[in-house]
């Protein structure tokens, strides 16, 4: 985690998502950028900020309520927020983050922010497949099952099918009580071989 330095000025443009903008700075005085005014409410600062090959880049915002900046009827999470700084009165873009969460306490706040692309929040991978991800009709399928129902009712039976339906029953349960006969006699006459062998093993080791 990298601390950022407190010798540098920062311009908050914070786009919420009612699209109320937000044009705040670190400065103790009114700042103008690009023709905007940036105002010194809220005492918003950078606390921290962590950026990495492994994509886990975020940095973390301090501040408090004031009704000239940012009050606690706000909805911060969500919005967007471009970062500039200044050194030597040199302006340069920072990054622009999306506002992931948004911890209130008393009288102040902490936002933390992270890449735009946090907040499609899945993978490459569930995006770009060969097979698909999707289970047939739901959200992600995007086809309605209604569209390939089939409503259909049997209207009647044939007699002769309806009087073999108890023989067939019948036959089925005769074959299946002597298979599962025949799989337990199969089953008792490989454990009785097991146990003769594990015998003569055991004769044969100690003799």
């Amino acid at each position: 985690m990298s601390t950022v330095k407190e010798n540098l000025i920062y311009l908050f443009h914070i786009d919420l998502k009612n699209k109320k903008q937000l044009y705040l700075t670190s400065s103790n005085d009114n700042i103008v950028y690009e023709g905007r005014k940036y105002l010194p409410y809220s005492g918003l600062n950078l606390l921290s900020g962590k950026f990495n090959d492994s994509a886990e880049n975020h940095i973390l915002l301090h501040g408090i309520f004031d009704s000239l900046g940012i009050t606690k009827e706000d909805e911060i999470k969500g919005s967007s927020i471009k970062i500039i700084y200044s050194v030597s009165e040199l302006y340069r873009h920072f990054v622009t983050y999306i506002c992931t969460e948004y911890q209130v306490y008393d009288l102040e706040f902490k936002i933390k922010c992270e890449p735009e692309a946090i907040k499609y929040n899945q993978s490459l991978l569930q995006v770009f497949s060969k097979a698909c991800r999707a289970n047939f009709g739901d959200t992600k399928c995007k086809i309605n099952i209604s569209d390939y129902e089939v409503s259909m009712s049997i209207k009647s039976v044939p007699v002769i099918f309806a009087k073999s339906v108890p023989l067939i029953i019948k036959i089925f349960t005769s074959f299946s009580l002597r298979f599962f006969k025949l799989l337990h006699t199969i089953t008792l006459a490989s454990d009785v071989k097991d146990r003769r062998m594990m015998h003569q093993t055991i004769n044969y080791s100690f003799g």
